[in-house]
């Protein structure tokens, strides 16, 4: 890594994708052509209107650190 952007080499190794909207289908297939490995991050409602669905933030930086380096 080298000025915070990686090698090719590198990005090719990358094999995931964290993504928290479910409700997307054609996103979830685009991920799938392209051979990739798609890890759903979970949503919640959020707090101050029930009626809409944000990501969490705090199962997002879990799952990054699970997947550091894919």
């Amino acid at each position: 890594l080298r000025d915070g952007i990686s090698s090719e080499e590198e990005r090719q190794k990358r094999d995931i994708v964290l993504w928290s909207r479910i409700d997307q289908k054609s996103c979830y297939k685009a991920i799938l052509s392209a051979g990739m490995t798609c890890v759903v991050v979970p949503t919640k409602l959020d707090p101050e209107n029930t009626d809409e669905v944000v990501t969490d933030l705090d199962a997002m930086e879990r799952a990054l650190k699970e997947n550091e380096g894919r």
